[in-house]
């Protein structure tokens, strides 16, 4: 292996990123990750996922590493305990609720909250989430949430709608952000809350200098990644905004475009 820009650590995104269209880890880029892993390198998962469903990739590839979880709300170690974490402020965690009662046509709204995960119907957006995520020991009905203290929140719904939604939330709550992370999923986290803050938390304590670092995104909320590492790259799919501030672009998540971009970097 060949690793002349002294990378230490990897840090990729999982949906639209690392997995495929079915929201799977291929063989072949699970046999990559686990070759750079013997090789010494840390690999980090780093996504809007919950660590429940986190966990069976990080298995597949035999990695007890840490995963930044919820946008990097959260910092969890191999078994799900949270060693970093920045939940939402009481306020505005019921002013989301309030704001979803006047806009809730359309819309489902998912909530993860003092390890628990809360939604308000089962509908299809939740469904065809579900699937995709692989969640499970969900609580229906809002009016069943004991801590006000937000972790992540998700609106799931048609695109149109969710921008409307987005506008709002971004002038009505000053201490949060309103950001896509698929067409269909607007992802609410606290202000100053990103999965680079988490990312510079991770390395800070495990003392990488970001310059070692690589990351691979798709999406808005990889963006701060991106600019952060010393090595970014886009997958194809990316949004335009991502691939102009990447160094590299990959091939597509579906063309097993990180597995593919990594043999190639690091001669494996």
């Amino acid at each position: 292996m060949n690793n002349d820009k002294n990378i230490k650590l990897i840090a990729a995104d999982m949906d639209g990123t690392l997995l495929d269209n079915n929201a799977e880890l291929s063989d072949y880029n699970a046999e990559i990750l686990k070759a750079l892993i013997k090789n010494g390198i840390e690999i980090i998962f780093a996504t809007g996922r919950p660590f429940e469903s986190v966990k069976k990739f990080k298995d597949a590839i035999n990695n007890d590493n840490c995963s930044i979880i919820c946008n990097g709300a959260a910092v969890a170690d191999t078994n799900g305990k949270f060693l970093y974490t920045k939940s939402m402020d009481e306020n505005s965690s019921k002013m989301i609720i309030d704001l979803f009662n006047k806009n809730k046509d359309g819309i489902c709204l998912n909530i993860y909250s003092d390890g628990k995960y809360y939604i308000s119907e089962e509908e299809f957006y939740f469904k065809k989430y579900i699937e995709r995520e692989g969640i499970k020991n969900i609580i229906v009905g809002l009016e069943k949430i004991e801590v006000f203290e937000f972790v992540k929140v998700l609106f799931l719904g048609e695109h149109e709608k969710l921008l409307t939604l987005q506008e709002n939330i971004n002038k009505s709550i000053q201490n949060a952000d309103a950001v896509f992370s698929h067409p269909e999923f607007l992802e609410i986290i606290p202000k100053g809350v990103n999965k680079a803050n988490a990312l510079k938390w991770l390395c800070d304590n495990k003392k990488i200098d970001y310059k070692n670092i690589m990351v691979f995104g798709d999406n808005y909320n990889d963006l701060d990644m991106i600019n952060l590492a010393g090595i970014g790259v886009a997958v194809q799919n990316a949004v335009d905004e991502v691939k102009n501030n990447a160094d590299y672009i990959a091939l597509s998540h579906d063309k097993d475009g990180v597995g593919k971009f990594l043999k190639e970097f690091f001669e494996l």
